[in-house]
């Protein structure tokens, strides 16, 4: 039996991006596991299936499904699978009637396909929304007695209830399903389809007359992706940024009348050279800047002439930086409100004449949030301008983007907090300084002796919206050859943090194409005996390298061979090319390469050009893709190294110097990512690059190719519509011949098109250009990566512009999804249909059995792949001959923190894990210890370090693993373990195979699914996609709880009284003395939070681990109560509760100190009297133990744990001072006896006269 055309006209709700084939992808495995012929239909696309056709539309109500399901009536479906009302409930629409909608739309689906057709119908899942959740079990029941009333009347219809099945927990956002939740959801509707399974008929035949099929114009979501990753990691960058240094001495010496922080450093004459600035408030009460030009070589020269920024701004507020992006610093002032008002320099100085600044106003208005101590402006992406950047108490950074290309901002763009703080302390050390020269500034913090700790600012992949938006890759920084500290020592004289400047004194470059770098400045203070102020301005030459260049950054696309299919060339910053070309392949699994074998160099210019001004272009009509470089500093005329490939004689090249020499455009490409001032298309769809120059709004003008190499002026191909020149593109996206043009949104990816109807005068423009009815391009691609990380190429050779996505910048991994336009797709993923995993409930409520899929723990922790869990992931080795092993325990909260390895001669034979919970798993064969064979043990905290290096090749005996490579971050648990190699010898080993290990490599390792048996057959490691950030403890279940504590005798309440006392002699016979006693309590402060999957643990201890995060309970704190009895305290103390709410960073943050607080007491002794004189607190030292809840990065992650919760606090000191008697002598005895005035330890130990420092005293005591 055929159960043809399966088509659900509605699943309202999208598909979760970690399961991009939602639960249709798993009912269509599991009918054609049973034996099921299927074809899904309907006239849209979605999932990364094959056969994903489907009637389905994000937020549609009931009445609108109804609509959209008249489209495929013609499929004459047997089958109808429909999920129908959440957005009906979430906008409370008539909802007392939905039943009835609902009911409508099914009569007319028998009416119009057939009477037979079977439907299967589900209730609606949870909403995460209280009120919409509150109409939807009435809503549910009327669908239930829809179901009943229509299969009374001999209607096909079956019922998947979801009810009391699916829960909030199986919505990882509240609203769409996990991949557990799909599981589940496929589940239901397989267990209602058994029931339904005898009422199928075959299909009725299509009507699909007069239907031309699908329009070849995109449509977000109707991508057919290409089965895995199509790039692997490919490319080379520079690292991370280490600093070094060359003191260079003392380049000036200034005297000044005035110490007021005066002295600024900006790029006033040129953009290669920061210039040093005076402050200076003239006779006529006006503030000017004297100046001296940096003429390079760390040589100055005064400028008799001040500077006027047409501004009187306070010091406090001064700043000097890039506002246009034209590469010169323009002026900033910040008023004590935060409100930012500008001028700008207009780029007219030279000689002895400084440049003319125009005063333009406000340029961002205040913000209560951001008073003038708490601004910053610098330069968050890339863009050449400075942005708005406001700091949280805590040091967090939101930023709103500086938009447009005018001198002054056109609009605000919220980026949302695009740094964390790093728990530095005092926000005045906070900057944003270019550090390494690539365009993006940096986050730094100088301390109060110039220590500076750095964190290099990069371009990221990740996906956004305006308000959480371009988002920013930040990776620290340190000093060469260090892996935690400060980049630049400092190390000065106390408070001279704003002494230190960052500025380009030799500008020096790390690399071709770079900006310069930015130097460490000290301008020395001395003071005169003759009140004068000198300064020295000592300089440290920056020789730092690193952070600067992404292997994402160097991905190009275009058929170099001539076979229709564009191929992949990765370009080095400096123009040398390595070539990989398409394999053909239109889907590939996780085993395959989408590229043939890499041609390392295939290109290599005559001397270093930039990667930016070369681009791949079909400049002679042959279909083979040609190198042209427009040159920069020459109006970007070209050059161009015409492609002789042949496929029997490979790549060759003809270089034509200067083959149109009418072609320029006077515009330069800005320093962000894609702003390029020059691009070339098939404009007119002759097969012929055309040459566009693009102005920085976005306007388009230029040459167009005709068959004879002749150039024809076109002055403008494309008005200016608004849109960021770095975000437009130009591929043909419908197939027609002809280049279209692209707006990529920047923060989401999604992307628009404006379709290209040839040449007609139109709008001020030379072609025409298409939009919707109501304005604006057509909506074509939808995106999952940042805009800037979205490519479109043509991969599989129908000539329509593919969706290509780069996932991460530094590892360069990417997703395909085809642009295909061939009406009703159909056909399996693979070959081989496997079983899925459905999760089926135990009493379906449209029939069904009682089966279940759904793995038993631990295993399933193999089988199950969360939201929070890397994919794609890598199997490295052969097919599974072997016993499956799952060395995974992330559900519990355990992870790996050891990897022992040994491989004989041939393979990798044996492996060993040890867990965070203390465990052992092994599999494979240990073989003894000889000269022929590899192993190794690599251990490190899973909570801090990552993995550098983790990769294998599958070289070993029949295709199993032979090799495995890991490199640890850092500290590798503390004991220098940090690499291991275990493999086979072999004179040409097999290419390691990299490992992805999500977000920047530094995931977390969850864990290894791996067959072996006398060998590793297999592995596949498991990483999270994010690094463990931050752990939200939540709803702690405290054992003993406070109230049973204050139950207890004071002794059991998990605090101590502390207390130090002395007693003091009065030797006069005839006059009392007044005396003052300084006394020390030592004590304990702080918080630690330990968390670990073992009952008793009494401190957490290594098991489990800490780091960031935060916490808001009901706690208690210690009260001290206390009593004066019989001239004696009488002291205890009590659990009061109190709502805290504190974050801590980890290590330096959360863990317990020890201090001494110090007190002085004042008492007066009578003649031959003793006093004894106390300070007594309450030590409070809470180990209660709780249940967390932990996130990796944003991804919902939680597991029940056990953790000690070590609280240390202190109540205030009381203080008491009583004569020695009868009563209290046995407590006086104790005491130490003072009988000289002085200053004395703890121990009674006189150390000197009275009037010690705390500094003193601590050095004397040793305390």
């Amino acid at each position: 039996m055929e159960t043809g055309r399966n088509y659900p006209p509605e699943y309202a709700i999208p598909a979760n991006p970690s399961a991009p084939f939602s639960f249709r992808k798993l009912l269509r495995d599991q009918l054609r596991y049973s034996g099921y012929n299927v074809d899904m239909v309907g006239t849209k696309n979605g999932g990364t299936m094959k056969d994903n056709d489907v009637e389905a539309t994000s937020g549609y109500v009931v009445s609108q499904i109804h609509d959209a399901s008249k489209l495929s009536y013609k499929y004459k479906p047997n089958l109808v699978f429909i999920n129908a009302g959440t957005n009906d409930l979430v906008h409370n629409i008539d909802t007392g009637n939905q039943h009835e909608r609902l009911k409508s739309m099914l009569l007319d689906l028998w009416s119009n396909i057939s009477d037979k057709t079977v439907i299967i119908l589900s209730t609606i899942l949870p909403v995460d929304k209280p009120e919409a959740e509150s109409l939807r079990g009435p809503v549910n029941t009327k669908y239930r007695a829809v179901v009943s009333e229509l299969r009374k009347q001999g209607k096909p219809i079956f019922l998947a209830d979801l009810d009391g099945f699916m829960t909030l927990d199986d919505l990882g956002d509240g609203t769409h399903p996990t991949d557990y939740g799909f599981r589940k959801m496929a589940g239901a509707f397989w267990s209602a389809f058994q029931q339904a399974e005898d009422e199928i008929s075959d299909p009725l035949p299509a009507d699909l007359a007069g239907d031309s099929g699908k329009t070849c114009r995109k449509s977000p979501g109707d991508g057919v992706n290409a089965g895995s990753q199509t790039q692997r990691g490919s490319g080379y960058d520079d690292g991370t940024y280490e600093h070094d240094s060359q003191e260079m001495g003392t380049l000036m010496t200034i005297k000044s009348d005035w110490d007021r922080g005066q002295w600024f450093f900006a790029r006033i004459f040129r953009s290669d050279r920061d210039d040093l600035l005076g402050w200076v408030e003239n006779s006529a009460g006006n503030v000017v800047y004297a100046l001296r030009r940096n003429d390079g070589a760390g040589k100055f020269t005064k400028i008799s002439t001040d500077l006027d920024v047409q501004d009187n701004c306070k010091i406090k507020g001064v700043v000097f930086i890039d506002l246009n992006g034209d590469g010169l610093d323009d002026f900033a002032c910040i008023g004590s409100d935060g409100a930012v008002y500008a001028s700008i320099n207009q780029g007219n100085g030279g000689g002895d004449k400084p440049p003319t600044f125009v005063y333009k106003g406000l340029w961002r208005a205040a913000d209560s949030r951001y008073p003038q101590n708490k601004v910053r402006l610098a330069d968050i992406d890339g863009d050449g301008r400075a942005d708005f950047c406001g700091l949280a108490d805590n040091g967090d950074v939101y930023v709103w983007r500086n938009g447009w290309v005018d001198d002054m901002p056109k609009y605000w763009q919220a980026l949302g907090k695009r740094f964390e703080g790093k728990g530095m302390g005092n926000l005045d050390g906070t900057r944003f300084e270019d550090i390494n020269g690539d365009g993006r500034d940096d986050w730094a913090w100088v301390g109060d002796q110039g220590e500076t700790f750095l964190w290099t600012n990069h371009r990221s992949c990740g996906v956004g919206k305006e308000g959480d938006g371009l988002k920013v890759a930040w990776r620290p920084g340190y000093y060469k050859g260090k892996t935690s500290g400060p980049t630049h020592t400092g190390g000065f004289a106390k408070e001279i943090r704003n002494r230190i400047h960052f500025a380009r004194i030799y500008g020096e470059p790390q690399d071709f194409g770079l900006l310069g770098k930015q130097d460490y400045v000290y301008m020395e203070h001395s003071k005169g005996s003759d009140g004068k102020h000198t300064f020295k301005m000592r300089v440290w030459k920056n020789k730092g390298y690193g952070g600067t260049k992404l292997k994402g950054d160097g991905n190009k696309y275009c058929d170099m061979t001539g076979n229709g299919r564009d191929d992949y060339v990765w370009v080095l910053s400096k123009g040398e090319m390595d070539f990989y070309p398409n394999a053909g392949k239109d889907f590939i699994t996780d085993k395959d390469s989408y590229w043939g074998p890499m041609q390392k160099a295939f290109f290599k210019p005559p001397r270093d050009l930039d990667r930016r001004d070369l681009h791949l272009t079909d400049w002679d009509g042959d279909g083979k893709c040609d190198i042209v470089w427009v040159d920069p500093d020459n109006k970007n005329h070209v050059s161009v190294w015409k492609n002789n490939y042949t496929s029997g004689g490979g790549f060759s090249w003809q270089y034509l110097s200067n083959p149109a020499p009418e072609l320029y455009c006077p515009e330069k490409r800005g320093i962000g990512f894609g702003d390029l001032a020059v691009q070339f298309a098939d404009v007119t769809g002759n097969g012929l690059s055309d040459y566009l120059c693009l102005e920085k709004n976005g306007r388009i003008w230029g040459w167009t190719q005709d068959s004879k190499g002749s150039w024809t002026y076109i002055d403008q191909f494309f008005g200016t519509k608004g849109h960021d020149r770095a975000n437009m593109r130009f591929a043909d996206v419908d197939g027609d011949g002809r280049d279209d043009a692209i707006w990529v949104e920047k923060f989401s990816g999604d992307s628009f098109v404006y379709y290209n109807k040839g040449r007609k005068d139109i709008a001020g423009s030379r072609y025409h250009w298409e939009i919707q009815e109501r304005g604006g391009p057509f909506p074509a691609y939808g995106g999952s990566y940042a805009g800037s990380c979205q490519y479109f190429p043509d991969l599989n050779g129908d000539g329509r512009a593919d969706l290509h996505s780069i996932q991460a910048t530094f590892p360069n991994t990417a997703v395909t999804a085809y642009n295909i336009c061939d009406g009703n797709r159909s056909g399996d993923d693979s070959s081989e249909i496997k079983k899925p995993d459905l999760i089926t409930p135990n009493n379906p409520g449209g029939g069904g059995s009682e089966e279940s899929n759904s793995p038993p723990i631990p295993a399933d922790n193999c089988k199950v792949v969360p939201d929070f869990m890397y994919t794609p992931l890598k199997r490295v080795g052969r097919s599974a001959s072997g016993e499956d092993y799952c060395f995974a325990k992330w559900n519990k909260g355990v992870f790996i923190k050891e990897i022992e390895a040994v491989a004989s001669s041939g393979s990798l034979r044996y492996i060993r894990v040890a867990y965070t919970d203390g465990t052992i798993e092994e599999a494979g064969v240990k073989v003894p210890d000889d000269t022929h064979h590899r192993f190794g043990t690599v251990r490190w905290d899973p909570w801090s370090d990552y993995f550098n290096v983790f990769e294998m090749h599958d070289g070993g005996f029949k295709g199993g693993v032979g090799r495995i490579v890991l490199e640890m971050s850092n500290k590798c648990g503390g004991d220098g373990n940090c690499k291991l190699d275990a493999g086979n010898y072999m004179d040409f080993p097999p290419v390691m195979q990299r490992i992805p290990r999500g977000d920047s490599d530094q995931g977390m390792l969850l864990g290894i699914r791996l067959n072996a048996g006398d060998v590793i057959e297999n592995m596949i490691p498991m990483f999270s996609k994010a690094r463990p950030l931050k752990v939200t403890l939540g709803e702690p279940n405290f054992t003993p709880t406070f109230e049973e504590l204050n139950s207890k005798p004071f002794e059991e309440r998990q605090m101590e009284i502390v207390r130090t006392s002395h007693v003091v002699y009065n030797r006069r016979a005839d006059k009392p003395v007044e005396m003052g006693i300084d006394l020390y309590l030592q004590v304990e402060k702080g918080t630690k939070v330990n968390w670990n999957t073992q009952m008793g643990w009494e401190s957490g201890g290594e098991i489990g681990g800490t780091i960031g995060g935060g916490m808001e309970w009901d706690i208690g704190l210690p009260e001290m109560i206390w009593a004066k009895v019989n001239g004696k305290l009488d002291v205890s103390g009590k659990w009061v509760g109190k709502k805290v709410d504190m974050n801590f960073n980890g290590g330096e943050d959360s863990e317990i100190v020890r201090t001494m607080s110090r007190v002085t007491i004042n008492t007066v002794v009578d003649p031959g009297k003793a006093a004894l004189c106390q300070v007594v607190a309450i030590q409070s030292k809470a180990n209660i133990r709780y249940h967390a809840m932990h996130f990796a990065n944003g991804d919902a992650y939680s597991y029940p744990v056990q953790g000690v919760f070590r609280d240390s606090r202190v109540t205030e000191a009381i203080s008491e001072c009583m004569d020695v008697n009868e009563d209290n002598k046995d407590e006086a005895a104790a005491a130490v006896v003072i009988e000289q005035s002085g200053t004395y330890c703890n121990d009674g130990t006189r150390v000197g006269d009275t009037g010690m420092s705390d500094d003193e005293l601590r050095e004397a005591c040793n305390l």
